[in-house]
């Protein structure tokens, strides 16, 4: 083996240690597309597989989105035959289920491409679901949360740990994976669609990286480091609102109702009450049974404007008013409480808030209205 495959190998275990991904017997699902991150991490797990101490195999899902995903399939299939390793694939017509769904393509795509990798990591008794995230993937998911917003939670980018998830090559740059594709002859296959810029990921990728690695060489891991530090930041923030939380919130309902004192959360910091905000919407939102039972739906998330309306709520005179945060979420003050809760909506009322304005309404476009403030959830 060349030194630089030598380092490679090293690094990805130093990775693993430092992070406790993978135990000795440990039964590791890899997930791959037939692409050079994926086919790099099999290869990878596979030439380590007796220094950890694993046994391996590969799932790969077809989203039938590109009419040559079958032949992707195929690739992936001949490269577990060539390596004697067990193979799980599905496939599913991705932009059927998301006119179905009433969801874009791209979380269609990932609630059917987890609930499938799930299963295949269930019945090969897998205790570690490897993805071939990397440090490009780290540096663009922090980009685009700057560009389309987040909390310092969400900027802090993709964890090396999620559960059974464990992302070995997090800390491996793209060329690096590159690199030891090539030195060591192994073959994947192109997806042809991340050269379309129309996409913001390939945007970030193409565009917006690689000037800012002209700008500092060392720019990954610069990104990584602010984002390690935010994380720390922010676990221990979170840390602090949820005991805040437990101390000063009262649960109704059965959980479909989150009670607070208008005086508990008046005196508290704003970094502290939008976390508390996040917990309680959380919470209600758990009572959703579409949400509770399926861990392939993102957690709702509390964009910054919906927080500052909330403070404005608690800061309200009025005695009692309310707003829907979405379509079966509520936030109201009902003289000193402050409540949120699960009251599912009609439909001709999605979105819509009540009896609670911004000082400047704005004009809705098409009708000239004031609109009242609504709070999005994403």
């Amino acid at each position: 083996m060349d030194k630089f495959s030598s380092y490679f190998l090293k690094k990805l275990v130093a990775t693993a240690k430092d992070s406790g991904l993978i135990k000795w017997g440990d039964r590791v699902m890899v997930c791959v597309s037939g692409g050079a991150d994926s086919t790099v991490l099999l290869y990878s797990l596979y030439e380590l597989r007796s220094y950890f101490g694993i046994n391996i195999a590969c799932a790969s899902f077809d989203h039938k989105i590109r009419a040559e995903s079958g032949e992707d399939i195929l690739f992936t299939a001949g490269l577990c035959k060539k390596l004697s390793v067990p193979f799980y694939t599905e496939s599913r017509d991705v932009k059927v289920y998301a006119k179905e769904g009433g969801l874009n393509l791209e979380e269609t795509a990932r609630i059917l491409r987890y609930g499938f990798l799930f299963k295949a990591a269930e019945d090969f008794k897998a205790d570690r679901l490897a993805t071939a995230h990397h440090l490009d993937d780290f540096a663009e998911n922090f980009i685009m949360r700057l560009i389309t917003g987040g909390g310092a939670g969400a900027i802090a980018g993709i964890p090396v740990k999620s559960g059974i998830i464990i992302r070995p090559l997090i800390n491996h740059s793209k060329s690096e994976i590159k690199n030891f594709a090539d030195k060591n002859s192994i073959k994947f296959v192109e997806d042809n669609t991340n050269a379309d810029i129309k996409i913001l990921r390939n945007f970030v990728r193409l565009n917006i990286i690689p000037s800012l690695k002209e700008c500092n060489p060392s720019f990954l891991k610069t990104v990584k480091n602010t984002a390690e530090i935010l994380k720390k930041d922010d676990d221990f923030i979170e840390m602090s609102a949820r005991k805040i939380f437990n101390d000063i919130s009262k649960q109704e309902i059965n959980g479909k109702r989150i009670v607070f004192k208008k005086q508990d959360l008046s005196v508290l910091e704003e970094a502290l009450l939008y976390r508390i905000l996040k917990t309680a919407v959380l919470c209600v939102c758990s009572c959703d049974s579409k949400i509770k039972n399926n861990i392939f739906i993102k957690k709702p998330i509390v964009y910054y404007n919906n927080f500052k309306a909330f403070v404005k709520l608690i800061q309200s005179e009025k005695p009692n008013t309310y707003f829907y945060i979405n379509s079966f979420t509520a936030a109201r003050k009902e003289y000193d409480k402050i409540i949120i809760e699960y009251i599912p909506a009609a439909k001709n009322l999605f979105f819509k808030s009540f009896n609670f304005e911004l000082e400047e309404p704005l004009e809705t476009p098409k009708s000239g209205l004031k609109k009242k403030y609504n709070i999005i959830i994403g």
